[in-house]
């Protein structure tokens, strides 16, 4: 950037004097550039600083180059206490062309939260106190004084200093204002002090517009050490409503002790402390705002606000400010007015919603003036500032939730754009989120939060948030059917954004051991299956492992955890959602992605995508459907073969669906929790079929797609592959069929060494009682062969 060169220039290739040529004039033109759109970071602050000090330039140029100094950001105290030093102790620095515009750029970066610490600037108080009987530096001084005095800052002497300086400067509104601090802060030491009747002379000069606007662009930079606001540590309050730009009181502290009370107070005010860690040294000896409310952006008002009458004295003054300021206020009366309305508002309705998500606890005071302002809502109006309170709301009824808040704003659902929905899922799923991570164990476990319980009425919390996902199911088709209509072209990335929620929501209930099953929707999980992108395919995969492996095991748990701690109630709300029916989705999904992913046994169901209208022969499914011929795995497949020859490629290619069979897919529950039902031996045999790969390069392929698709490759090894069996293959049999009368049955391929043993075993066998008596030893004797009849051995 032009201005990054002009710094270097003046930095380091001019001597100790600079003098006026045309190369620092239009290096300064390159600084005031900066100065009016945007401002400097902190380094290059510091860098304007040091050239101020080290480098004499004529008082011009000096005038010029004072007016460019305004950060962007916050600038470290100890530049403003060289810079102000340097302009009130050098002789030879001209006070109206020099010194003053130095200590406004100092009054001006401590009146907007510009500085990070304060501490530097209050050892030069002495210096300040010295330097405010001349008339030219009197007012300027004065302000930045009132801006780090405290407490420990007063004593007799300089009370006495500062009501000299007001008798000798007449009136002036911000040496009024230092006495009058004085007298709040200690009232026996000028007890005699008037209030301030003067108004605040108005600024124009260049420097003071370019720091108002940096004020009014980067509001988001212009935090103090707690995260005030800016404007709250300022003395001045704006009364009249049209003018105020935020909604926040400031931070003053008044001291109503008078005499020896106030001498022995030894509270020190909030605004004072810079850092989080001296604050949490001794909260007790905090001197809390005369309004409450302003602790609201500070970072440790979770830490103060936990006493209850606090906690009431701050929701009383929340609840009148809220009406006030969006009920009660008349029309406004110009455009510049409405503007500067609506910016506080959107401004407060932020610090609102961050402060609940810091705290992570709702506060009714909220929900309840939620519930009232979407009422006439009109769907545009602060529309991330309602999503964002909607967030975080105490847990209740899922009807009063409906009826309250969601209704209000699904109300305008058909207007909003496609990135407006998905913001609303997206809220949706961060208020079921808190609800099930937060809510549910406090209302279960009947804790206490930092604010009052407004869920009283919630009958079961298990349930609402089961409603309330089963609702976000219902908005999230809603939204996959728009993404279809209106964004053809961008489908796949609003598709895997929906999925995420899903997938990642329900990790996150599995992580806290909430007993909620998520189900992904059917329509959503064939735009993954048959979309252009094997990342699809492969976060459905994971979604079923983990609900085989993680989900369904862990709500059982809670399921039997609920039973045998006596809550009925709650456990049958867990087992609701592990019955056939609810569980018949999820295996239609399963079977639906084993028709692309499966290398040998194919099935369907009646809710199976290929069921629903369509006809599709056999024949098709398995030659068809299958991996190889996916265009979203098709670079895999070419980089598979990309080493072989044309012949041969094309020979394993045609050979790789050779094992993939057609079934009814009716023989076993893939995650049903009751037992499959008995079955005749004859219809078991009939209906069996070879799960077994035959062809090895089928295998290899497999294998080569699950190096770079561990999901894909973990869900063909649980849902395709056959287990490893835990019991003789008899025992396997057995378990399903009835009893054939046959006590040991071999299979058909046994191998040799297997076989050799059992045929020199033939004419020693013994009884099944003495094996488990003896653990398995051999009889020694030809008597005993007698006792092994077949009577005995079945």
């Amino acid at each position: 950037m032009a201005s990054d060169a002009s710094i270097q220039f003046f930095s380091n290739e001019t001597e100790d004097r600079i003098l006026k040529s045309d190369t620092v004039i239009r290096h300064l033109q390159s600084l005031e550039t900066r100065a009016d759109n945007g401002g400097f970071s902190e380094s290059e602050f510091s860098a304007l600083c040091k050239v101020l000090v080290q480098k004499a330039m004529p008082a011009q140029i000096s005038r010029r180059f004072i007016s460019c100094m305004v950060p962007r950001q916050q600038v470290q105290g100890s530049d403003l206490a060289d810079i102000s030093m340097w302009a009130l102790g050098y002789s030879e620095n001209s006070e109206k062309y020099v010194s003053l515009p130095v200590l406004r750029v100092v009054f001006f970066c401590l009146d907007y939260d510009l500085v990070t610490d304060r501490r530097p600037i209050k050892n030069l108080y002495e210096m300040f106190l010295t330097k405010m009987s001349n008339s030219t530096f009197c007012e300027t001084i004065a302000g930045i004084l009132i801006k780090v005095t405290t407490n420990a800052d007063i004593d007799s002497r300089r009370v006495s200093v500062i009501r000299k300086c007001c008798d000798l400067q007449g009136q002036n509104y911000n040496l009024n204002n230092l006495r009058w601090r004085c007298r709040q802060l200690r009232p026996d030491l000028d007890p005699s002090c008037p209030p301030p009747s003067t108004r605040q002379s108005t600024c124009t000069s260049t420097l003071s517009k370019r720091y108002l606007k940096i004020y009014e662009v980067g509001i988001e930079n212009l935090m103090s050490g707690l995260c005030w606001e800016p404007g709250q540590l300022a003395g001045k309050i704006i009364y009249k409503e049209r003018l105020k730009t935020s909604v926040l009181p400031t931070v003053e502290s008044l001291n109503l002790e008078s005499g020896l009370a106030s001498k022995k107070n030894k509270k020190v005010p909030l605004q004072v402390f810079e850092r989080d860690e001296d604050v949490y040294v001794d909260l007790e000896s905090i001197q809390l705002p005369n309004n409450l409310l302003s602790v609201l952006p500070s970072r440790v008002a979770g830490n103060i606000l936990p006493r209850k009458e606090l906690v009431e004295r701050f929701s009383l003054v929340l609840f009148h400010t809220l009406q006030k300021e969006f009920f009660l206020l008349p029309r406004a009366r110009t455009k510049a007015e409405e503007n500067r309305r609506m910016k506080r508002q959107s401004r407060f309705l932020q610090i609102l919603r961050d402060f609940q998500i810091h705290c992570y606890h709702g506060i009714p005071v909220v929900g309840r003036f939620l519930s009232e302002f979407l009422d006439s809502w009109d769907g545009k109006t602060y529309f991330q500032e309602v999503l964002g309170s909607l967030k975080i709301i105490q847990i209740t009824e899922f009807k009063e939730l409906y009826d309250t808040v969601l209704a209000p704003v699904e109300r305008w659902f058909h207007s909003f754009t496609l990135l407006e929905k998905l913001l609303v899922l997206d809220a949706y799923f961060e208020l079921f989120r808190y609800w099930s991570v937060a809510e549910l164990s406090r209302v279960k476990e009947m804790k206490f939060g930092l604010f009052p319980d407004s869920s009283n009425n919630c009958e079961c919390s298990l349930s609402s948030a089961i409603d309330l996902i089963a609702h976000i199911e219902e908005i999230t088709l809603s939204t996959l059917s728009s993404a279809r209509e209106g964004q053809k072209d961008h489908r796949l990335l609003f598709t895997h954004f929906i999925t995420n929620l899903y997938v990642n929501t329900q990790e996150l209930l599995v992580r806290f051991k909430v007993p909620i099953r998520l189900q992904l929707p059917q329509p959503l999980v064939h735009e993954n299956l048959f979309s252009s992108c094997s990342v699809g395919v492969s976060k459905v995969c994971k979604y079923v492992l983990s609900q085989k492996k993680c989900v369904l095991p862990m709500v059982k748990e809670r399921a039997a955890y609920f039973e045998l701690s006596g809550d009925e109630k709650y456990a049958k709300v867990i087992r609701t959602q592990l019955g056939s029916d609810q569980l018949k989705p999820l295996e239609a999904i399963t079977r639906d992605v084993l028709l692309v992913l499966s290398p040998s046994a194919v099935s369907q169901r009646e809710d199976s995508l290929l069921q629903l209208g369509w006809e599709i022969n056999e024949e098709t499914v398995l030659n068809s459907f299958f991996v190889s011929k996916h265009p979203a795995f098709l670079p895999f497949v070419i980089d598979y073969f990309k080493n072989l020859q044309s012949q041969e490629s094309r020979k394993i290619y045609e050979g790789l669906t050779c094992d993939r069979v057609y079934c009814d897919g009716t023989l076993k529950g893939m995650f049903s929790e009751a037992p499959p039902n008995r079955m005749s031996s004859s219809a078991f045999y009939k209906g069996r079929f070879n799960t077994t790969i035959s062809n090895p390069e089928l295998t290899s392929f497999l294998n080569f797609l699950g190096e770079s698709h561990l999901n894909v490759r973990e869900f063909l090894q649980l849902f395709c592959y056959p287990p490893k069996p835990t019991m003789s293959i008899s025992s396997q049999c057995t378990e399903i069929t009835e009893s054939s009368g046959v006590s040991s049955m071999l299979p058909k391929q046994t191998s040799k060494k297997v076989g050799k043993k059992l045929k020199e075993n033939e004419t020693r066998r013994h009884s099944p009682r003495f094996d488990v008596k003896r653990k398995g030893m051999k009889r020694s004797t030809e008597d005993q062969n007698m006792y092994n009849t077949k009577r005995n051995k079945f």
